[in-house]
């Protein structure tokens, strides 16, 4: 589900190689019919990239979340990208039943422009029936004032837990001013709030 970048330096590395001048930024990539709009950094640097260039997605007509790695330039060079990814809320009552089955909480972090908060989750996997994955989402239970109520929807679906692989989503930031964030782990309920504007 999600590509992990990495890199290696060798000893004889004079600080001129590959790697030497990479970034690395959480990006939100416009995509229109196929073809990427803009990228921009979560600090809201817009990055130049080759003109012309492609990601074949479904919908053609999307919004995208990446970690983006790159060199700086003009145009930029793409070394990797790992996708994050976007959860749009769900109303609780569009729920017949709330699954919360326990993850790892890695970290959870508002992106520097506030416009989207982001989870590093750890979920279980091993050896299973090929039709079964796990079923993640964010349900609105509703808003209070400023304050808008999310909790993590997980469904194991009956998949053996012998290992853990972290994944990242990113959910784009709502107009309330506060999120109040539950999530089931296997260490008792994670529940914090984050502020998204003054």
């Amino acid at each position: 589900m999600l590509a992990t970048a990495s890199c290696e330096r060798d000893s004889y590395d004079t600080g001129e190689g590959t790697y030497s001048r990479m970034h690395t930024d959480y990006v939100t990539v416009k995509v229109h019919n196929d073809y990427v709009q803009s990228i921009i950094t979560d600090d809201g640097k817009a990055l130049e990239f080759s003109k012309g260039m492609t990601y074949d997605v479904q919908p053609v007509d999307t919004t995208l979340r990446w970690l983006l790695y790159y060199n700086d330039g003009s145009p930029i060079e793409i070394i990797g990208r790992s996708t994050m990814w976007l959860l749009k809320p769900i109303d609780g009552y569009r729920i017949a039943t709330l699954k919360t089955d326990p993850v790892t909480v890695t970290s959870v972090w508002m992106a520097k422009n506030k416009s989207y908060l982001n989870l590093r989750l750890g979920l279980k996997m091993g050896n299973s029936d090929e039709q079964a994955k796990h079923t993640v989402a964010l349900i609105r239970n509703g808003v209070s004032g400023d304050v808008v109520y999310y909790t993590l929807y997980h469904d194991q679906a009956d998949i053996p837990q012998y290992y853990t692989q972290e994944y990242t989503f990113t959910v784009e930031a709502p107009e309330q001013k506060e999120i109040d964030l539950t999530i089931n782990t296997y260490n008792g309920v994670f529940h914090k709030t984050f502020t998204v504007r003054e």
